[in-house]
């Protein structure tokens, strides 16, 4: 393995060990070998494994709404590069995905999506902007269950088309 900085260390053992096992049969001491850095530099970075994850994803996707923050006049545009970083992503959250760990993403995503919504005022009572933060979530998860079958202009067109009779978008 490259010389990379110890939490990029853990964080491509981890990903590659899943790749090999079940994400429930690595070990510390499995990260520790795959990652050729020490114990202690693992309790000194992370509690588990599951916070390699959790730091994966909020760096990964973290900031795509304050990349891509979302108006009338852009909203097609930036929900297209929105689909198409998450795209970008694909290996991993395919792997998230197999080891079940997406729940990750859509604590993220549904924060992310929750406060856009209220930031841009389109909607007309305190219910909506959490129902529309789920369906955000559960679109994204869908489409890393399906196989990313989709291309990203495919989604955003799906997007669209889902939210026509709830929102006045074009």
């Amino acid at each position: 393995m490259r010389k990379n900085g110890v939490k990029q260390n853990f964080t491509v053992a981890l990903f590659e060990l899943m790749n090999l096992k079940p994400y429930d049969k690595i070990s510390i001491s499995d990260l520790v070998s795959k990652s050729a850095c020490s114990r202690a530099s693992f309790y000194r970075n992370y509690s588990s494994k599951e916070q390699i994850i959790e730091e994966y994803i909020t760096k990964a996707f973290g900031n795509t709404f304050v990349r891509h923050p979302l108006n009338k006049e852009n909203m097609r545009e930036e929900v297209l590069c929105i689909f198409r970083e998450i795209n970008e992503q694909r290996a991993v959250l395919y792997i998230l995905n197999q080891a079940e760990k997406l729940d990750v993403l859509d604590k993220l995503l549904y924060h992310e999506t929750l406060q856009q919504i209220n930031r841009m005022g389109v909607l007309n009572n305190q219910y909506q902007p959490f129902f529309f933060a789920g369906a955000v979530s559960s679109m994204i998860r869908a489409w890393v269950r399906f196989g990313f079958k989709e291309s990203p202009e495919q989604m955003t067109e799906i997007f669209f088309k889902s939210l026509r009779g709830y929102m006045s978008i074009d």
